[in-house]
């Protein structure tokens, strides 16, 4: 599909062949919709927004785009995030699941949160950051990743807990600065 997705109901749109066979050559938005809309199964090469909705993206390849979740919760799940400056921008209080994704070859962070976003964030590759790997303030819970080759890990500001990550080949594993954060177990 070569053009822009715009989400008009809480509906959801599943590919029936899956992500390495059915491409969307264009952005996706979905702004405060009702229901629980869902996207799952495509290669998206433009970037996707979230607008006060509580949505799920799942099962996506994003090549080169920025999902930006602002005010909503729901899930980012099991998706593929393929360069780029940032695979996922939270911002404006945007609290979602996110988890098991892989994420590389990402110019500024693999993921980004701030204005009182509190993700948790579990379970997701991270691999070949040119910045962070995670960077997040407010109070997100950040446990069981595996952050390879980054040069900055994990960067966070707040009341962060950030537990059981495994972090190698990175030039700095964890920064924390003018927090109160709880770091153990990594």
């Amino acid at each position: 599909y070569e053009e822009d997705v715009v989400f008009t109901e809480g509906i959801a749109i599943r590919s029936v062949d899956g992500a390495s066979s059915t491409f969307i050559t264009g952005s996706v938005t979905i702004d405060s919709v009702g229901g629980a809309p869902v996207l799952s199964g495509f290669t998206i090469s433009g970037d996707i927004t979230v607008w006060s909705v509580d949505s799920e993206v799942n099962d996506n390849i994003i090549d080169g785009g920025t999902l930006t979740w602002h005010y909503a919760n729901g899930a980012i799940l099991n998706n593929q995030f393929i360069g780029g400056s940032t695979g996922i921008a939270l911002d404006y209080y945007a609290s979602p699941e996110i988890a098991e994704n892989q994420f590389s070859g990402q110019t500024d962070e693999g993921i980004h949160c701030r204005i009182g976003s509190a993700p948790h964030v579990w379970g997701n590759e991270f691999s070949a950051m040119d910045g962070y790997a995670i960077s997040c303030s407010s109070e997100p819970l950040i446990e069981a990743n595996t952050i390879t080759d980054c040069n900055i890990g994990v960067g966070v500001t707040g009341e962060a807990l950030v537990t059981g990550n495994e972090i190698s080949g990175c030039a700095q594993a964890i920064e924390s600065y003018d927090c109160n954060a709880e770091i153990s177990g990594n």
